[in-house]
């Protein structure tokens, strides 16, 4: 049994065998059985009969049990499928080919900080990236920070700069194997926020903004990054 850590070769045949060849096997099948029904009922020599019922029966028999063995190899193939979003593949497969996704589902997904999800993704590498960011203070348990000349809001996780500025931090996902853009996976353009790091001479810092001011959230205005509340398909509802 294969672990989670798929390489491309395995990942490229156990998707073969999920969209191909188990569909397949399971028409196949079903064909054969109204074949051995049809061939019981209206088959009037009862030698042939014989003759059309065993072959059915055999070949009923190999396409179940081919069935059953391919579903039970592609296990943990199913078992990262969920974890696939269109954050970052943008095309799936149909019969066997692939098709492109609707556009604006591509867009709405790549908005998506999913983090958790691509970690569990063997065709993923992630790196840590920093950016430095002009920090303002606290209000209500929210941090304040300025970034492209707009003023944020923060409300997600924060821990302690190893420097002497404030930064974002988060994580960028690359392809780890090129083949596998052949397969309709891409290398996301958005940074995944995980946190705010906050330079310790700082932290002493209250802040409120003036009503003047229009406060920006990452979700929304934040350019790469991406909201700081992440999601995965792993949480209850």
């Amino acid at each position: 049994m294969f672990t989670a850590a798929l390489t491309f070769s395995q990942w490229g045949w156990m998707e073969k065998l999920s969209t191909i060849w188990i569909p397949v096997c399971m028409f196949g099948g079903g064909a054969l059985i109204l074949i051995a029904a049809f061939s019981a009922i209206y088959q009037q020599r009862s030698l042939m009969k014989k003759w059309f019922l065993g072959i059915s029966i055999t070949l009923i028999a190999v396409a179940t049990i081919s069935g059953l063995v391919m579903w039970h190899l592609i296990q943990p193939y199913r078992t990262l499928l969920p974890y696939v979003s269109a954050r970052v593949r943008v095309e799936k497969v149909e019969l066997g080919r692939l098709v492109p996704l609707d556009g604006n589902e591509v867009a709405t997904m790549s908005r998506l900080n999913n983090w958790r999800d691509l970690d569990k993704l063997p065709m993923y590498k992630r790196q840590t990236v920093s950016q430095p960011v002009n920090y303002l203070g606290q209000s209500n348990d929210t941090e304040y920070f300025e970034l492209a000349n707009k003023i944020f809001s923060f409300s997600g996780k924060i821990q302690t700069a190893p420097g002497k500025k404030t930064e974002l931090v988060g994580y960028r996902f690359t392809v780890s194997d090129r083949r596998y853009t052949k397969l309709g996976f891409i290398d996301p353009y958005n940074i995944s926020t995980t946190a705010l790091a906050i330079a310790p001479a700082q932290k002493k810092r209250t802040y409120e903004p003036p009503s003047t001011v229009k406060v920006h959230y990452l979700q929304q205005d934040g350019g790469q990054w991406l909201g700081e509340n992440d999601g995965s398909v792993d949480d209850p509802e």
